[in-house]
């Protein structure tokens, strides 16, 4: 698995934010862990709704990603029955096939 899939900083807050047509904005705070034993990535959303200057609403999302190596994964897709039809790069709108060397590779598959 490469290091660049992780999300970087670690145990630090980060954000941005997107302005909307009206005006108001919508503030985006992640906070992400890894832990290599386990390949776990935790991350803590919080996205706030800012109208004239204050906060008007407030949203948070825990997530848990597990990390897999290309071969490991496959082998997972194939115990449940299936078929890899396409590898892909995780561009958004790309249809670009991906290498196992890949950063992040999206499975494309049917069921067998």
């Amino acid at each position: 698995m490469l290091k660049s899939a992780i999300r970087e900083p670690q145990d630090v807050w980060r954000g941005r934010w997107v302005t909307k047509h009206d005006g108001s904005k919508i503030v985006i705070n992640i906070l992400s862990r890894f832990d290599p034993t386990t390949r776990v990535e935790t991350g803590l959303f919080r996205y706030e709704l800012w109208e004239d200057n204050m906060i008007s609403r407030t949203e948070v999302e825990d997530y848990h990603i597990r990390h897999y190596e290309p071969a490991e994964i496959e082998k997972l897709l194939e115990q449940h029955n299936l078929k890899i039809i396409g590898k892909w790069q995780a561009e958004p709108h790309s249809r670009i096939k991906a290498s196992d060397d890949a950063d992040v590779i999206l499975y494309e598959c049917v069921k067998n």
